[in-house]
């Protein structure tokens, strides 16, 4: 109760002195978890009518877009900059939230159109060095619970728990971001040593953290542990998945000057088709759920980006399967992913149409990501690909 009353007060208070919206807590939808235009501006104002320049956002990912988007339109709109340079600080207490703050760029709502748009911290010609992430695994916050299949129904457990995405589901969600940046980065061979020494560190970490987190997880969900057991697991688990989602952001690619040059698909489904498609769950599980599709995208499309030929692709799979390199396919992640929660008594990769409301239409969606991408004027993935993964997706 405390804790409530808390919270309360730290809206009612700023609200009252400063004329200024804060970021809804407590709501389930993901319209809820994004700012707003209206939101930014109402913060950058009130920083030009105090002299602030340097911003500290803490908090869920809402906060922490909240924060990034408005140090990055603080900078484009004046003229006269700090000369010192405004500081940015993140303290992020969610997974879902670190992942934010590692991230270049930032998403916020547009409710006319119902998408979510861009903000690009490179059109401000930004030093990202006044950008500082502190994160205390301490003071994140991750639910004590996984669905699995141990739970008779798992989508009123998750109605039950809430939203927040789980440990599993933000792992999860950490391979797609790699995987998919390792199928991009390999089309790409004038980029200069440096850059893809940074990205192959990234890779690694990320899905070597993630993999270790889920095995460790699946072999305790096997076991049938029970809940006490459960959030010790969790608990013991939580570096991995911290670094997992501190390495994905950092993958994270928004299509604008960006050295893998596309959007990751998780980022171009997420503009394209949120809220207004699906309008449920958390961004981590949204993403989290495209990891079959993805799985069968690659196999089905090995032309696309020369995947057969993309060494840092098959470096990754080969981490993730615990297959020789010198001997995977395509095919051994498929089976990878499809047999993870087959055995046992494993978790369950959420499915991309238990957070929508209907059954969208495949053909729809994908012209929604087309005419998404054009506006943007982002280059995305090639259309077999972005298709074979949104099919595979919803026929879960």
């Amino acid at each position: 109760m405390k804790l409530e009353q808390h919270i309360g007060q730290s809206h009612f208070y700023p609200s009252m002195q400063f004329n200024l919206k804060t970021i809804s807590y407590g709501n389930n939808t993901l319209a809820a978890a994004y700012p707003t235009k209206s939101d930014i501006d109402a913060a950058v104002d009130l920083m030009t009518r105090t002299g602030a320049s340097n911003i500290i956002g803490v908090g869920s990912g809402a906060a922490i877009d909240l924060a990034k988007a408005c140090h990055y339109k603080y900078l484009q709109d004046d003229d006269g900059r700090n000369p010192n340079g405004a500081q940015l600080i993140l303290n992020p207490s969610t997974l879902g939230a670190a992942l934010t703050a590692t991230s270049r760029d930032c998403l916020y709502l547009c409710p006319e159109e119902e998408a979510l748009i861009p903000i690009y911290s490179n059109t401000a010609d930004l030093n990202l060095d006044g950008t500082t992430v502190v994160v205390d695994d301490n003071a994140i916050s991750i639910p004590n619970w996984v669905l699995s299949n141990n739970n008779n129904n798992a989508m009123d457990l998750r109605d039950q728990k809430g939203n927040n995405a789980t440990i599993a589901d933000s792992a999860l969600a950490s391979l797609v971001i790699a995987l998919d940046a390792a199928h991009s980065l390999g089309a790409h061979d004038e980029l200069d040593d440096p850059t893809r020494d940074a990205f192959r560190q990234s890779l690694d970490e990320c899905i070597t953290s993630a993999v270790l987190c889920l095995n460790n997880i699946e072999s305790s969900l096997s076991s049938n542990a029970d809940s006490t057991q459960l959030e010790a697991l969790i608990d013991a688990n939580k570096q991995l998945a911290l670094s997992s989602v501190l390495n994905a952001g950092k993958l994270l690619s928004f299509g604008q000057n960006s050295s893998l040059t596309r959007r990751n698909v998780s980022l171009a489904l997420t503009s394209s088709l949120l809220p207004e498609y699906f309008p449920h769950g958390n961004w981590n599980t949204f993403t989290a759920s495209l990891l079959p599709g993805l799985c069968h995208a690659i196999e089905e499309n090995p032309d696309i980006a020369n995947a057969e030929e993309n060494d840092f692709l098959l470096d990754m799979i080969a981490k993730i399967t615990g297959q020789d390199k010198a001997n995977v396919t395509f095919s051994h992640l498929t089976e990878w992913v499809e047999n993870m929660s087959k055995y046992g008594q494993g978790f369950i990769i959420p499915t991309l149409s238990s957070l929508a409301d209907g059954a969208p239409d495949a053909n729809e969606l994908m012209s929604k990501v087309e005419d998404n991408g054009a506006f943007l004027q982002s280059q995305d993935a090639d259309v077999e690909y972005l298709e074979s993964l949104l099919v595979s997706s919803l026929n879960r």
